[in-house]
């Protein structure tokens, strides 16, 4: 009985490293993944940003040639276009961050998992160990011969021949 719960107790340990294991790991991709959000969002930007240069030549480019000049209503639609622009940039920055900042908090989650797990395993393994040696106690000790209580009776028997409890005789 004893062994049996010693190796019991050894597979719950061991159990909460392999789940504790498999949190770090689950974390670790998490953080990364949060890294990688946050450089696709800067990369995205970079994109939108080039191509609302691009946008903002071609309209600069048709304006001057249908002689319109960049004063007035067309420095104006420049002018928010300019700004919508860069509205959109930093869109696709705070989507990144927000994307970025909820692998964090799933890497927190795992690394909090992973220390539960733990544990929880030696928890069990306490368990463990606790039920055998009570078990074994009890297969020691709880007969009427080798002293203790009787289910019987619910009796204390000193293991002399006079029990002690309810109904005895004093």
């Amino acid at each position: 009985m004893i062994a049996a719960a010693g190796l019991s107790a050894i597979g719950q340990i061991q159990a909460g490293a392999a789940q504790s294991r498999a949190a770090k790991y689950n974390s670790a991709l998490d953080e990364q993944n949060a890294a990688v959000s946050r450089s696709q969002a800067a990369a995205d930007a970079d994109i939108q940003k080039r191509e609302s240069y691009r946008r903002m030549g071609a309209i600069r480019a048709a304006y001057g040639a249908a002689g319109i000049t960049t004063e007035g209503s067309p420095l104006d639609v420049l002018t928010n276009s300019a700004e919508m622009a860069e509205l959109d940039r930093q869109n696709i920055i705070y989507k990144g961050e927000v994307r970025a900042t909820g692998y964090e908090n799933d890497a927190a989650l795992e690394r909090a998992r992973g220390k539960a797990a733990m544990t929880a395993g030696y928890f069990g393994a306490a368990s463990s160990l606790l039920k055998g040696g009570a078990g074994a106690a009890g297969m020691m000790g709880g007969g009427a011969a080798g002293g203790g209580m009787t289910a019987a009776t619910t009796s204390w028997d000193s293991g002399y021949g006079s029990a002690i409890g309810p109904g005895a005789a004093y």
